[in-house]
């Protein structure tokens, strides 16, 4: 039978398995959060450093640290997508889909009311077991 409990570096790194909504909404404030008080530090030392020139250190710690908070969002964003029944490659589409002007805010909207509002599917799925523990009947018979 498969481990249900996830420890928080599997939430924010692997794009195995599946998460709750409130997880999603946690690890993803907490990214935001982490990435403001980051871009605020290297903001208040970038001021005698250069730091709106694209080739300041400055400017380079802190596109080298948005990309790797990326990892994370997607990783998190997959796993939901996982937990509503839905393949990972949903939320590159909306991730990529959100930029399309005017459409755009569609696309967010709609990903938006899929991931953070909507319930996941009770009991297991294809990406695993319901990471809030209904339908453990259903688990031995998807993984056995």
């Amino acid at each position: 039978m498969l481990e249900r409990v996830m420890t928080w570096q599997n939430k924010l790194f692997s794009f195995q398995g599946r998460v709750t909504r409130k997880d999603y909404w946690l690890y993803h404030l907490g990214l935001i959060l982490g990435i403001v008080a980051l871009s605020i530090g290297i903001g208040l030392v970038s001021t005698g450093l250069g730091g709106r020139d694209p080739e300041s250190p400055a400017f380079v710690v802190a596109a080298v640290a948005f990309l790797i908070c990326l990892w994370p969002f997607w990783a998190v964003g997959v796993k939901r997508c996982h937990d509503r029944g839905k393949s990972g490659w949903w939320y590159l589409g909306w991730s990529v889909g959100g930029a399309i002007p005017y459409v755009g805010f569609l696309i967010s909207l709609w990903a938006l009311v899929e991931l953070g509002f909507l319930d996941g599917t009770q009991g297991a799925n294809e990406y695993g077991p319901s990471p809030k523990g209904i339908g453990d009947t259903q688990v031995a018979d998807v993984f056995s």
